[in-house]
């Protein structure tokens, strides 16, 4: 089992179903806001990956970036607003020349605040921006910015431990 440790979360929030991790989104970067599941064999190294989380964003998370899921720099899965009005769901995967970058563009309640949404991210372990896919609630991505595909071979992630909520500096908090 992939459980990971809080550290400025609670459990107690409501969640769809029983309980949820509450992050309290400070901002004081003390490298916490963060559950950390570790670096287990099953979390490292792979060459094809499903990200889902049931997510309650109060808002777009530190900075309007707000990360869901984070090994370190290698591999991200974030929400943004960076843009007022235009919502995103992006990621990016570490190669060795050129990194994977991909957006999702909508521009109102692709991702709304205040209220659960069922969000995934696919990779099917090719280089191309467009093999990276976004769901919510189950429906597919409409509109998407391939910013870069990917140069080189994926680097290997294996040292990283597997965040959600933030990224090991603490500068992405998920709120």
């Amino acid at each position: 089992a992939n459980n990971g440790t809080g550290a400025d979360v609670t459990y107690s929030n409501p969640g769809v179903k029983g309980t949820s991790a509450g992050f309290n989104g400070d901002s004081d970067f003390d490298n916490v806001d963060m559950i950390n599941a570790g670096s287990a064999a099953s979390l490292d190294n792979l060459t094809q990956l499903t990200y889902c989380a049931w997510v309650y964003p109060r808002t777009f998370g530190e900075a309007n970036e707000g990360l869901i899921f984070a090994k370190d720099t290698y591999i991200r899965l974030g929400i943004d607003n960076i843009t007022a009005g235009t919502q995103h769901l992006w990621m990016t995967i570490d190669f060795t020349t050129t990194d994977i970058v991909r957006d999702s563009v909508h521009n109102t309640n692709f991702i709304t605040t205040g209220q659960w949404q069922h969000v995934c991210a696919t990779w099917d372990g090719t280089n191309p921006a467009s093999s990276i896919k976004f769901y919510v609630n189950g429906v597919e991505s409409s509109s998407y910015i391939d910013h870069q595909n990917g140069v080189g071979t994926k680097v290997a992630d294996g040292a990283a431990n597997m965040l959600i909520g933030n990224r090991a500096a603490g500068t992405r908090t998920w709120d």
